[in-house]
């Protein structure tokens, strides 16, 4: 048999992984050990997963300073030479040899693989509030597993040397950046890596206090280098998509996500700890303060990819100072946040994202956007992103829309209506005083340039056709369309051609339903007009300005009282968005005031997100 303790979790996560696996039915719960259940207040019923979750997070919140609360280790053995009767004997030696004997633990079997093995679940805080140790506790594992094959007559083959020298071709498969990153993957498998004090060239391996294999540095270095040129930007930004090595692909995704989280207005800590990037992607952030030589706090910090078997240098992904927020950060953030004030005061409620960037840029800021209405700046010779609000976000882009088509030649109000809906705008804001001329030699070019397509191709050639062209099919009225850059809206009929939207959908091309659009563009519209809308520095904002759920009424306005009528407005309320004072601090508790009230009120809008989508299906079969 063999014992392996799995990462340390701030959550139980373990207990919810083998919940979902006996659900499944992959995994049987073998036994329930030490949960003193009556101490709950409240609890009736018959105990469940969901009970045991709770009372384990009862006791582990008596120690709500530590930083990792679960233990949970995995016992397996080779095939199926043992009987779950047997590993279940074999976990509790286990659990008591580990300092677990008197902790509340369960033990889940599972038989889904090769080899039968049991998982242990407990924690680490004890009734009385102290801690179990976790000093040296992967050498006390092999040490315990060691003493309990020897009563099942077990030999450990293959031999220690045999085993250690997999193992560590296992470690070797892994890039980092520096030496210790391997001293730690080695010492999570239950090894002690050190450099030979007799040859400096090798690194001695050691389990339990036996010697059991070496590393040459050379080939250390290796690792070094393939973790350098995997993170390239240089090397591999040009390259494409399908040529980029996986480790840059990770560590393009891993800094989105820390964007997306910046964006959102997250500390440091609170990413640290989240389910999506720990659990979903693979990502564990690893961080220590050390002091300077000015006697200044400064973070040290990594990320270990487990999916890419990669240790990230905190710094070769993401500026840190984005997220921890310093006193110099906070000044700087300030300073761009009053340029921004400035330059949108100047440019008007109607400044579009591209005019916005390039004044942006004549101060000396690198304007970003990413997915989400996402979108911040850089500073040459600055360390950190400084991230706008997503609302401002939302109203410089529907304002670059606007400028977008009201500078295309626009000739009738059907083909008015067809842009607004691909881009996504009320037609409103973008009609012409003047409709512009058709040009009929164009559209009779382009409508037999676009007749002899349809006629002469099929399938994918003549969906590649089409779009390279660069037509779109627009439902509108019940009636099919299409429409080209240049030659403007073409009805089925005026091409010669029999199709319906079914022909298009097997083409493969986007088919957008004008009325469609344009009625959930007016449940948006409605959304930030008239429902109640939650803004920064209300009553109902947290005090401490963190995303604890309360409970509890909520002062929500509506959005028509927070203006006054006779402020400037665009066509569309999102603009007044432009015309807000921005800073870090409104920033952030804005960001905050947001998390609370999704958490409090299923989403956005008010109510729970079932009874949202009730609603929306109940309005689609009234339009009907």
């Amino acid at each position: 048999m063999i014992a392996k303790i799995l990462k340390h979790s701030k959550s139980f996560a373990g207990l919810e992984y083998n919940r979902l696996k006996t659900l499944n039915g992959k995994a049987e719960l073998l036994d329930v050990k030490n949960f003193e259940l009556d101490a709950m207040a409240g609890l009736t019923g018959r105990p469940n997963a969901s009970t045991y979750l709770d009372f384990l997070n009862y006791i582990a919140d008596r120690r709500p300073d530590i930083g990792y609360r679960q233990f949970h280790a995995v016992i397996s053995c080779l095939g199926r030479e043992m009987s779950k009767e047997q590993l279940l004997d074999a976990a509790r030696q286990y659990v008591e040899k580990m300092g677990y004997g008197n902790q509340p633990y369960l033990v889940f079997f599972h038989k889904d693989t090769d080899n039968n093995h049991v998982h242990i679940v407990s924690t680490r805080v004890r009734y009385d509030g102290s801690l179990v140790s976790d000093k040296a506790e992967r050498y006390r594992s092999l040490a315990a597993i060691r003493e309990i094959n020897r009563q099942y007559g077990i030999s450990e083959e293959p031999d220690l040397r045999t085993r250690a020298q997999k193992d560590i071709n296992k470690a070797m498969e892994w890039a980092f950046a520096y030496d210790n990153n391997l001293v730690s993957i080695l010492k999570e498998m239950g090894y002690k890596l050190e450099k030979s004090v007799t040859d400096p060239e090798q690194w001695l391996v050691s389990c339990d206090g036996e010697m059991c294999g070496t590393i040459s540095q050379s080939r250390i270095d290796e690792r070094k280098k393939a973790y350098k040129n995997g993170i390239s930007v240089r090397n591999n930004s040009k390259l494409p998509a399908d040529q980029q090595p996986d480790m840059y692909k990770r560590k393009q995704l891993l800094f989105k996500k820390l964007t997306e989280y910046a964006s959102k207005g997250y500390s440091f800590e609170e990413i640290k700890s989240l389910h999506e990037l720990r659990t979903q992607l693979g990502f564990h952030i690893e961080s220590t303060v050390k002091k300077d030589k000015d006697g200044k706090d400064h973070i040290s910090w990594s990320v270990t990819d487990y999916p890419g078997k990669t240790i990230f240098k905190g710094s070769d992904v993401f500026p840190v100072e984005t997220l921890i927020r310093s006193e110099e950060y906070r000044s700087s953030a300030d300073h761009f946040y009053d340029l921004v004030n400035q330059v949108l005061i100047e440019e008007g409620s109607k400044c579009g994202w591209k005019q916005f960037a390039a004044r942006m840029s004549e101060l000396g800021y690198t304007m970003h956007t990413a997915k989400g209405n996402v979108a911040y700046a850089t500073l040459p010779g600055n360390k950190g992103q400084f991230h706008l609000p997503q609302d401002a976000v939302v109203a410089l882009n529907y304002n670059q829309r606007v400028i977008n088509v009201s500078a295309m030649d626009i000739h009738s109000e059907e083909e008015l209506m067809c842009l607004a809906a691909i881009h996504r705008i009320k037609a409103a804001d973008a009609r012409p005083a003047h409709f512009v001329p058709e040009d009929r030699l164009v559209r009779k070019s382009i409508r037999a340039t676009l007749s002899s397509i349809m006629h002469n191709l099929a399938g994918e050639d003549l969906s590649a056709a089409l779009k390279k062209e660069k037509v779109s099919a627009i439902l509108m009225d019940g009636k099919l369309f299409f429409y080209h850059p240049q030659g403007g809206l073409y009805t089925a009929e005026q091409l010669g051609i029999g199709f319906t939207t079914d022909n298009v959908k097997d083409l493969g091309l986007n088919l957008l339903d004008v009325n469609l659009l344009n009625k959930y563009y007016d449940r948006w519209n409605d959304y930030l007009n008239e429902q109640t809308v939650s803004y920064p520095g209300r009553q109902d904002t947290p005090a401490d300005n963190s995303r604890q759920t309360a409970t509890g009424g909520s002062n929500r306005r509506r959005r028509s009282e927070d203006y006054a009528h006779d402020r400037e407005r665009s066509a569309s309320p999102a603009m007044d968005a432009i015309l807000r004072p921005i800073s870090l601090a409104g920033f952030l508790e804005q960001m905050a005031h947001i998390a609370y009230h999704m958490k409090v009120g299923g989403g956005g809008g008010g109510g729970n997100g079932r009874s949202r989508k009730r609603r929306r299906r109940d309005d689609d079969n009234n339009d009907d």
